[in-house]
This record gives C-alpha cells, structure tokens and sequence, in this order.
C-alpha cells in the first residue's frame, strides 16, 4: 500500500491528488517504522500484553522529561543491521524482503550467540537477550516458554552488586542478575529477589513464589541503552530500502529537432532493474502533472547500467509551454523486491525530478577598485585579488580556467611595463556545485612574466612569432597555454621567395611547445614558389589538457597565391583541430575567393558548437552564416546576406556551455540549446518571439543586482554551472 501511495504522490494528475499521495506515503512509512521499533521492546517479542508501567512507559518518562539520558541513547554509535539482509531467501509467510528486518529465521531458540551477528532480524535480538515483565526466566514455563535468558543451568546470568541512588538521594547496594552468557552481555537483567538464597537452598521452584526476580528502572535503562540504537539503526535500514532505488535522469532538447525531448539516464541503484515500466511526466504552472511519455523494460538493467533505448525521446504537446520541471518514474522489479511476488504486488517506485538548467557565473573587474569580483544570481562578491599580486599591480584582464573553480588573472604594476600571469582558485562547494555562499579567491601561481617570444629557440631560424598573450588559457593543470602563429621566409634562388605561417600552441609555464602546424599538413595546396600560405590558431573553443585529444581549437587559413599574368588567386579555410593538431572538422577547404570567421567568443567549456561566416571577396553583401556541429562535423546555414549577419550580431547569444547559450545584453538570461536549422535559438531581430527567452529556465536566468559603486570595466567573463543537485 506504501509502494502505491508513493506512486500516486509522483503520477497523479492534480496537486491534491499528489498530496494526499505523499501524505499517506508517509503516514505509511510511519506505520512501518512503528512495527520494527516494537521489535525493539522485549514484551513485544515475548507474548507479553505489558499493561503496567514497564520497559516502553520507563523509555516514555525519559523521552518526556528530555532528559540527556534519552540523547545517550539514541546517538550510542551502532551501524545497523548487515544490508546483506536484504538478499535473504524469503519466507513464505512473509515473502516481501522487509520482513527480514524483524526475523531471519538464524535464531532457532537453541543459539543465542548467533543473535548478536549483524545478520539478525531485530526481533530475534530482542526475544533471546532482554526480559518483559511477566515473561521472567520461562526456560522451564510450558504455556510461555521462551529458552533464554535462562537461569536454570546453563544459565545466562551471573548475580553482582551494584551501588544505586533512590528517588530520595539514599545511596544503596542492590542485587541484580547480570547478563553474562548466551549472546548480549555486560548489562543488568533483572533483579535478584530477597528469597533467592532460600529458595536456591531447598531446591524450590520460584515460579510458585511470583517470580521473585523483577525489572526495575535501572534494568530498563540498561535495556534502553542497547535496544533504542538498534530501533534507530533499523528503523533507518527500513527507510533507506525504501528509498533505495535511485535514477539517473536528464532531459535536454533534440539538436535535430526543436519538437522532440530526449530522456538519458542510468540505473543509480546497487541493484537491478527489470520487468518495469519508465514513465515521464511533466509540471505545468497550473500545477498539473501530465503523462509525456512511456517505456517498457524488460531485460535486466545492471547497477549503474545505462536505460535501455536511452535517448527515449518524447514530444510534448505543442498547445502548451515549457514544463517548469519533468519527472521520471519507475515502477517493476528492484532486486529482491519483484513484481507481482506476493501476487499483485507492483513492485518498487522510484522517482527523479530532471531539469535542465544551469547556473550563470560571471568574473568582472570593477571600474571603482580595480578588483575582480564574482557574480552570479543571487551573490556579487569582491575576491580581493589585487591584494594578492604584487605590490601596486592593477588587473588587466581575466579570464576563466579549462576548470570551472579556477581563473587567471593578467596583472602588472604600470610603471614597470610589463606584466604577469596570477591562476587562482576558488573554494567551490564541490565539483560542478553553485556557490550559496560567497566564495574565496585563493592565488596558487604566479607571478609568471609574460614572455610570448620564448619559443624562439624551438623553431626555424629566423621565424617572426605572434603569440597572443592577451588570450591566454589556464589548463586544468593551472598551466597558462598560449596559442597564435609562426612565419617564417622560404627563399628560392628561381622564383620570388615564398612565405607560410604555422599554428603555435604553447605551454607559457613549461616553456614547451605543445604542437605546430603549418598549412600543407592541412590540405594547403602545394607548397608553392611566389606565395603566401598560413594558418593562424584564433579561438580556443575547449582545452582538456589531460587527453590534448578532447581540445578543440578553431583554426583560420588563408593562401594568396601571386602571377605576374593574372589575378591573384586568393583561398580560404576554416577548420577545427584538436590539442595534437589533427582536424576534427573542415568547415571551409581552401575555397577560392571565399573569407571565413566566426562569430562570439566561447569559454573553454563551450565547444560543441560554433557560429561561423562564409564571406564572397567578389561581393560583400554575399555573406552566409552557418552552425556548425563540433559532435559531427556538420554545418548548416541558417542566415543569408548582410541582413542576417547583422542580426546574428546583434542577438549577442554566446555559447556558454555545451548545450546552452547565454544573451550578453542586459538583461542576461539563458536561451534553449542548439538546434540544427536555428529557428529556436536565433530568430532574427524585431521578429515575434526575440529575445528568445526560455520560460522552462526563468527562474535562473537573472544575475544579481550590482549593488551601488560596482560597474564592469570591461565586458565579463561568463561560464555556466550544471549543477547536479538542479540538473538531475
């Protein structure tokens, strides 16, 4: 019934229904938990009706007068019951794995030893270790026997003194039996009575002299003492089996098709998946749950296995917006707990509320102090770096590291004419996380003098170097890499001399070389007397430094090739290389009378995608623009002439992270991700619909108010967070 009530607080179509849903879900759950701490009460496991005061009404006066006694109890350490309980066979009384918690069937009444094993159902523990009130020693009892404890030989108990205080302050010895033997020991369990000696003496039976032993309070808090951490260790054991099961889910748009959502997930559980149902719903302002769509899983899905089919994708209706967030439920079998064992049984229920959103951060240097400061969407915070370079330094640009919790600052003191390179670190909650609170700026390296010509004496002779230095990259190894280009002249004793410029990668902090490339390695034709040919690395669109293999560098190429008989004929390239050089994708091979470039400037962590132009040197209104798939290689042209390109420019979308653009005006909000023919992302200026702000990430998209005296001295560095916790 819980497992049900569970389900129709995920599915159910109205908010009340849900309520109602969860309410019982957990009035449930209470229930449940109610049934295994009674399995902590001795009278519970021993047939015992306890109707006067006794061990629960002791723990109740306890709780009631908060006494820290009550605390001591609860927070003694015990880790809980073995989890290997779960995977027991089942009885066939009680097929469903919980009943386990209570009883596994390894206490027999013949081995109490065995009840102090992490493998045990609590109520075995209970009935073989403690007494209740009116079950007192009933080894020998033929209506309520129970073998231990015992006192008859073997017996479980040794008699010892122990000095007590009474209610009015008067310090005394008492008798108690201690338990000693047959499982639990160390803690008192009953009283010894004052006939005992007699009544050992002439061999009488106590049990026709009212028991002569007795539970009083200092018994009951020694009870307490062991059996209120298991009621909390097993109670916690039960809520965490219910919970257990666990998702993986994200829900990004279709690249080919804005109409379409895709579903990608993993099996989160230490368990599998299988003969289930996958469902997904989505949540509408009116707070309507609506059915989007539905998956059969038959085969098993390995712990940590990805879903089966994944991406599933589904089409949310058209008539209606955005759904403010999606949630993804299962319903089948999850390990021992199977569908329709017992029958009828629907199995368990898990539930994932996925979204897809992320988290605006900007660095910025403040026009009145000079300082960078953070910003993000609830938090504007000065990180006192000049106060970590050195002395009268000023900051001259920032900009975010290959890692999301660094940034390299460019410094220097004005006088001197030269600056350094400052990589700093801030204290991010953990990785991917959003800050909540203001973060601190740590300087880890640096001062490194800029020095862009200090490749030299790796390359040719004679070889003019352009580095850019104002463009520098912080690697995830705190490193600064430096990217631009090298010319060198090759003279020709027949023909006018030619000249060709390579890429340049560098490692500024290793004084390295990382790669060169000269333009014939990428498909320039020739080489050729009488010509200029070049390749220049310009954008830096992702740096994985641990595998160069995952950079993703945008390159530009140009060939002007001379004749003294006709025109020159001039060539044109765009391309895409990784951190060793080789060509991920061509957008333009050296096309006659053709000019490219790109449009915005990506962060490191960008770099799915990239907008790039396609200019005609014959005619300047003949200009094309293009979105091309860094994944695939692909591009497609989604604006035609001087109009288009202009509007492009002016809808100042920058690809922030891989699947999301930002707008740089004010004010800045998140756009949906890519799609392939662009009508989603760039609609064009004064149209119906621009800006094109996605109403699924509005409550994200505001960057805090800059408080009074704070302004941006020059545009910010910007970068998304998907934070876990918000994405998934």
């Amino acid at each position: 019934n819980t497992r049900q009530y569970f389900l129709d607080a995920l599915t159910s179509t109205k908010k009340a229904d849900r309520d109602i849903g969860l309410t019982n879900t957990f009035q449930g759950l209470g229930h449940l938990i109610h049934l295994v701490q009674d399995a902590a009460s001795p009278a519970h496991t021993r047939n015992d009706p306890h109707r006067l005061y006794n061990y629960e009404s002791l723990v109740r006066d306890v709780q009631d007068a908060q006494n820290q006694a009550f605390l001591d109890w609860l927070n003694r350490p015990y880790s809980g019951p073995d989890p290997a309980w779960q995977t027991l066979l089942p009885n066939p009384l009680a097929p469903i794995p919980i009943a386990r918690l209570f009883d596994t069937d390894r206490y027999d009444g013949t081995n109490p030893e065995a009840t102090i094993q992490p493998l045990m159902g609590l109520a075995e523990y209970t009935n073989a270790n403690f007494l209740s009130e009116d079950r007192i020693f009933t080894e020998r009892d033929l209506l309520w026997r129970f073998p231990y404890p015992r006192r008859s030989p073997p017996a479980s108990v040794t008699a010892a003194d122990y000095a007590i205080t009474l209610s009015d302050g008067t310090n005394v010895v008492r008798q108690y039996f201690r338990k000693d033997f047959h499982g639990d020991s160390g803690y008192r369990l009953a009283t010894v009575g004052v006939l005992e000696d007699y009544l050992q003496r002439y061999a009488l039976d106590s049990n026709r002299y009212r028991k002569s032993p007795a539970l009083d309070e200092a018994v009951y808090r020694d009870y307490a003492e062991r059996l209120l951490p298991r009621a909390v260790g097993y109670s916690a054991a039960l809520l965490d089996y219910f919970f257990r099961g666990k998702l993986e889910a994200k829900v990004a748009p279709d690249p080919m098709n804005p109409q379409v959502l895709l579903l990608t997930g993993k099996n989160a559980s230490v368990e599998a998946l299988k003969d289930s149902t996958l469902k997904v719903y989505g949540d509408y302002e009116n707070e309507a749950r609506s059915e989007l769509g539905s998956w059969t899983i038959s085969g098993p899905v390995a712990a940590g296995g990805d879903l089966p089919g994944q991406p599933l994708s589904f089409r949310p209706p058209s008539d209606r917006p955005v759904p403010e967030r999606y949630m993804v439920v299962y319903q089948g079998s999850l390990g021992e707990e199977k569908k329709d064992n017992p029958p009828g049984f629907a199995g368990a229920v898990i539930g994932k509320a996925a979204k897809y959103v992320g988290v605006i951060e900007q660095l910025f240097i403040n026009q009145t102090d000079g300082d960078v400061y953070f910003r993000n969407g609830t938090l504007v915070t000065k990180l006192n770096v000049r106060s970590q370079l050195r002395s009268g330094s000023l900051v001259f640009r920032l900009h975010w590291g290959a890692r999301n919790d660094t940034f390299l600052v460019e410094g220097g003191v004005p006088s001197e004419g030269a600056w350094s390179y400052y990589a700093f670190v801030l204290n991010r909650p953990g990785p991917d996380r959003a800050f909540r609170d203001s973060p601190v700026a740590t300087l880890v390296r640096g001062p490194e003098l800029v020095d862009p010509f200090f490749p030299r004496s790796q390359l040719p002779p004679f070889a003019e170097i352009y580095l850019r230095a104002d463009q520098a990259h912080l690697d995830s190894n705190l490193d600064v890499i430096l990217h631009g280009y090298y010319c060198v002249d090759i003279p020709s004793p027949f023909e006018i001399d030619r000249s060709e410029c390579h890429i340049l990668l560098v490692n500024h902090s290793a004084r390295t070389v990382l790669f060169k490339v000269s333009p014939f390695e990428l498909g320039a034709p020739g080489p050729v007397v009488n010509s200029f040919s070049a390749v220049f690395a310009s954008l830096v669109l992702r740096l994985g430094t641990d595998n160069p293999a995952d950079s993703r560098i945008v390159v530009e190429g140009v060939q002007n090739l001379h004749s003294e008989d006709s025109d020159d004929v001039n060539r044109g390239y765009l391309s895409v290389v990784d951190g060793n050089g080789r060509v991920v994708s061509t957008l333009m091979d050296w096309e006659i009378a053709k000019t490219p470039g790109y449009l915005g400037n990506v962060p490191e962590r960008g770099g799915r995608h990239l907008l790039w132009e396609k200019f005609d040197d014959n005619e300047d209104s003949n200009v094309r623009t293009y979105l091309a798939s860094l994944v695939d290689g692909t591009s497609t042209e989604i604006g035609t002439g001087r109009a288009d390109f202009e509007s492009f420019l002016a809808a100042s979308l920058l690809p922030v992270a891989p699947d999301y653009l930002v707008r740089a005006v004010s004010p800045p909000y998140f756009v949906k991700g890519w799609t392939a023919d662009g009508t989603v992302v760039l609609p064009r200026v004064n149209t119906p619909g621009f800006p094109p702000e996605d109403p699924d990430l509005a409550s994200m998209k505001r960057l805090a108010d800059l408080p009074s005296g704070v302004s941006m001295a020059s545009p910010p560095q910007w970068q998304v967070i998907e934070d876990p916790d918000l994405l998934r």
